[in-house]
Formats: structure tokens, C-alpha cells, sequence
């Protein structure tokens, strides 16, 4: 029995005293549960999407809609479009999920008992909020129709009974971009081959931190990140071209312009080595620095924004998200893959790969690395 104590013990004093095992017992628990609590409350659904209305016909009857329109809590009517130019251009600068054109004609299409068409075009790059957008205008359909058959009743003194005689006072056609197939794998599919590659990325950064350093003994701390960061970005070339130029036409996945996400996984990967790099350097231990990627990882898809759109995060999540490369990343390569003609910028993850590979230099103790813990 005293054998069986003293081992216990022991072994309590190793693992309470390992940090890794410290973050990875306590601390990983309570910040996945903050983290993802906090994006997927109830409170998180998808609600005031900003959304515009193009009013030709400018009638009793089309400001009758708006006003519906206006009423459910899913929009927040922002904008009142002059053209349909207008609210592409909101659509590509973000500012709108999606805006509805009611056309010329509509009050009297609906004075003659014919159905009136009304279009919506929708941003479906983001699915969640691509489809409760729908769902929400289907809902303003009915609430319309119903109201505009009411006052059929009353016109005519018909029961309600009779409303299935009638034919239905406005449609909706949707003209989904950017997605137009609505299919969740070709949607999700390219985010999550490309948030592997990042995971791989960071975790090899951070596991090459403490490979050959005794070989930069007495070298610069510039040599050993110059070097690190040449041989991983050109090793990282491998993966990157199997991930892209194989998986992704095997799987059916569209690719956009390959220069294009050429340019931006280049910048990305410098940023991603650097993250590792930096991390590892910081935590000066192998397990420790592996762990603290591993967390980034696991919470670097959420916060990306890719499946629950940037707008509907706390504030103080806003900023954490761009903490990792993965975010800016996804970004563009959202633009590249859809080709929605979006221009293309690179400049936060060349921030970032600047700011982490400049981190990396001030952190890196290439004595400690090559006789310390490893």
C-alpha cells in the first residue's frame, strides 16, 4: 500500500507540474467552452441581417411589402437602392447579405389578380445566413399573401375557404450568387482542407523550432529564422500543391484563379511559419509549444468566419479571430474560389506574417533551444 501511495504520489507531482499537461487538463476545458458558448448561444442566431430593397412600382401596395419587410427581426433594412448596380456593389463590399428588386407594375399586376414577381439576390458564400435570409423572406411572403387575400375576402365578401381559388399576389424568385448550387460540400469542403493545411503548417513550424538547433550555435538568430522559414516554405509547397491542385478536382471543388490563391497561400504560409515559430519560441518547450498550436487550431476554423459570418461575433471575438492567419486567409480565399469579382487583398496576412516572423526574432534563444527541454 505505501509502494502504491508514494508511486501515486509521484505521478500526481509529474503531471500537475507539466504545463502542458496543466493547459491541456485545465485550461483547454474552460476556453473551448467560453469560446464556442459564446458564438453559439441562442443569442448568436442569425438576426438583423442587413438587407435593401430596389422599390420601382413605389405603390401603396410595394411600400405594403417593405414595411413586412421592416417588421421581421431577421432584417435590418439598411438601404434604399436607386439601381440594381447599387446593391451588387453593397453585396461585394459586405455592407448587405442580400436585396430585393420590386419591379415596375407590381400594384397593378396585383389590382388584376395576377401573380407579381418579386427578385431577390442573395450572397450565399455564407450558407447559415444565406438560408435563414430565405427562410425569413419566405416568411414575409406568406404574411403578404395573406394580407393581400384578406382584403380579396373583404372585397368580395367571400369566405376564407374561397382563398384557394385565388391565385397567390407575389412570388419570390431567388438568384443566389456566389454559391448558386447551395451545395454544403462544395461550400464547406475547401474551408476545412485548408484549415488541415494550416493546422499542419503551425505544428511543423513549431516542431522544426527544436530540430538541429545545435547547428546554429554561434549563428545569428536572423540565420536561424532565415533558413527555418526558407526550408518550411518551400516544403510547405508539397501539401499546399496536393491540397489544391489534387484534392480539390478530385473532390469537385471549384478553384477560382490559381495565380491568385498561389499569391495568397504564399503569404499565408509565411505567417503560419512564423505563428509556429513564435509559439514555440515562446513556450521554450516542445510539448508546451505543440499544445498551444493544437488550441489555435482547434478554435482557428470556428473564429475564421467561414460558416458563422464575422458580423454575428461578440465584439471582443472580432479581434481574436484575427489572431490567426486562418482568418484573413479564408477571406480571400473565399473570393479566389467563388471568383464573386471581389478585389483580392493580401495586406493582413502580410501583417501578420510580418508581425509573427518579427516576434519569432525577438523570441528565439538559440542557446536554450539547442541544451534546453525538448
Amino acid at each position: 500500500m505505501k509502494d502504491f501511495l508514494s508511486l501515486a504520489r509521484s505521478e500526481a507531482r509529474a503531471c500537475l507540474g507539466s504545463p502542458a499537461f496543466l493547459v491541456l487538463l485545465l485550461a483547454v476545458p474552460v476556453a473551448l467552452n467560453v469560446l464556442f458558448g459564446a458564438i453559439f448561444l441562442p443569442a448568436r442566431t442569425a438576426r438583423a441581417l442587413p438587407f435593401a430593397v430596389w422599390d420601382q412600382d413605389g405603390s401603396r401596395d410595394s411600400r405594403q411589402l417593405v414595411r413586412f419587410i421592416r417588421s421581421n427581426p431577421a432584417f435590418d433594412l439598411r438601404y434604399v437602392l436607386a439601381d440594381q448596380e447599387e446593391g451588387r456593389k453593397l453585396l461585394s463590399q459586405r455592407k448587405i447579405r442580400g436585396f430585393m428588386i420590386i419591379p415596375a407594375g407590381f400594384s397593378r399586376k396585383i389590382a388584376r389578380r395576377e401573380t407579381a414577381d418579386v427578385v431577390v439576390f442573395e450572397d450565399f458564400t455564407f450558407l447559415l445566413p444565406g438560408r435563414t435570409l430565405m427562410k425569413n423572406l419566405y416568411k414575409v411572403e406568406s404574411w403578404y399573401q395573406k394580407d393581400r387575400l384578406e382584403d380579396s375576402f373583404k372585397d368580395r365578401g367571400l369566405m376564407a375557404s374561397a382563398g384557394e381559388f385565388l391565385a397567390n399576389p407575389a412570388t419570390l424568385n431567388f438568384r443566389p450568387l456566389y454559391n448558386p448550387s447551395l451545395e454544403y460540400t462544395s461550400f464547406m469542403l475547401p474551408g476545412v482542407l485548408l484549415a488541415v493545411l494550416f493546422q499542419m503548417m503551425t505544428l511543423l513550424g513549431a516542431t522544426s523550432c527544436f530540430m538541429n538547433a545545435a547547428a546554429y550555435r554561434g549563428r545569428s538568430r536572423a540565420s536561424f529564422l532565415a533558413v527555418k522559414t526558407a526550408v518550411l516554405f518551400g516544403l510547405f509547397l508539397i501539401p499546399f500543391a496536393l491540397t489544391y491542385g489534387a484534392f480539390f478536382p478530385l473532390f469537385g471543388l471549384p478553384q477560382g484563379s490559381a495565380p491568385a490563391m498561389i499569391l495568397a497561400f504564399s503569404v499565408f504560409s509565411l505567417a503560419s511559419i512564423g505563428m509556429g515559430l513564435a509559439v514555440a519560441a515562446l513556450a521554450g518547450d516542445r510539448a508546451l509549444g505543440t499544445s498551444l498550436i493544437l488550441i489555435v487550431g482547434a478554435v482557428g476554423f470556428t473564429f475564421s468566419g467561414y460558416t458563422w459570418p464575422m458580423f454575428l461575433f461578440p465584439a471582443a471575438w472580432k479581434t481574436i479571430a484575427y489572431v490567426s492567419p486562418l482568418t484573413p486567409f479564408l477571406e480571400e480565399t473565399v473570393k479566389i474560389i467563388y471568383g464573386t469579382g471581389f478585389p483580392v487583398q493580401v495586406w493582413k496576412m502580410a501583417a501578420q506574417a510580418l508581425a509573427y516572423l518579427g516576434l519569432a526574432l525577438a523570441a528565439v534563444n538559440i542557446k536554450r533551444l539547442a541544451g534546453g527541454r525538448t
